[in-house]
């Protein structure tokens, strides 16, 4: 048997239909993956995933009043200045570049850029609540974080943020690494999340569809309140593939299972 990993988010009361309809047949998965098959899938993803190496983050070199580039960077939305001698996030010298990307190869450091050249970016909104109707913000380590896909210069980028009810996100020490990792790793990816199949019940209990019980404390993500109604897969910094929990009344990625009818690469064979 293949799991298919779906093509684009949609709202988990139309997941059988879009099963049977667009995956030739096919059922959803909503049940647990053994302890085999959650690492073989963790590993899958990993590898047919294409994760963005470079992604704009909010910080700018300022200038003076004749024009010249100072030492010193301001973050987007007003949340400050810092010496570039003195940012702790670099990747390497940016003495011949005025903005940075945060690049998830050099381990979520800072790798300074051409404000012209053109590349992903990542927005921030501020806000309560995490949410916009056309973007996909979701809350990452309690950053309202999305990946935008579309390639656009520094300037161009900052305009779509504003358009979205955000601003490119201030980066601004490595307390906030695991927030950018995880949005990094998952917002294009995965929009957020992966539907488990998990929900919790009125008593507390995390069930899945087929009313088996998740109490392995190790499959969620340590730092989750499952404060939400639903759990996810989400990839962790060091791309572990564990547990959150998210709203179920949003719409997400899901699985669907049949069986292997074709080389596909949104395909898995593997120990379920």
């Amino acid at each position: 048997m293949c799991v298919y990993l779906s093509s684009r988010v949609i709202s988990l009361d139309s997941i059988d239909s879009y099963c049977s309809t667009e995956v030739y047949g096919a059922k959803a998965f909503t049940r647990r993956l053994t302890d085999e098959g959650l690492k073989d899938f963790q590993r899958i993803l990993a590898d047919y995933l294409v994760f963005p190496n470079y992604v704009y983050i909010g910080m700018q070199r300022q200038l003076d009043s004749m024009r010249r580039s100072t030492d010193t960077f301001a973050f987007s939305n007003g949340e400050g200045t810092v010496k570039a001698d003195e940012y702790g996030l670099w990747a390497s010298d940016p003495e011949y570049y005025d903005c940075g990307t945060v690049s998830y190869s050099k381990d979520f450091k800072v790798v300074p850029f051409q404000c012209d050249d053109k590349t992903i970016f990542m927005c921030e909104k501020k806000e309560e609540p995490c949410h916009h109707d056309y973007v996909r913000y979701v809350d990452y380590y309690g950053k309202c974080l999305v990946v935008i896909p579309d390639k656009e210069n520094f300037m161009s980028a900052g305009y779509q943020c504003d358009n979205s009810k955000g601003h490119l996100f201030a980066y601004k020490s490595s307390d906030d690494t695991r927030s950018v990792a995880s949005a990094v790793y998952s917002s294009v990816t995965l929009d957020g999340g992966i539907y488990a199949g998990l929900r919790k019940t009125s008593t507390g209990k995390w069930m899945y569809e087929n009313e088996e019980e998740e109490t392995s404390k190790s499959r969620w993500d340590p730092d989750d309140d499952r404060e939400n109604d639903c759990g996810v897969y989400r990839f962790t910094r060091n791309q572990t593939l564990s547990l959150f929990s998210m709203k179920c009344d949003i719409q997400h990625r899901v699985l669907c299972i049949d069986v292997c009818r074709f080389s596909h690469a949104s395909q898995a064979d593997f120990n379920i």
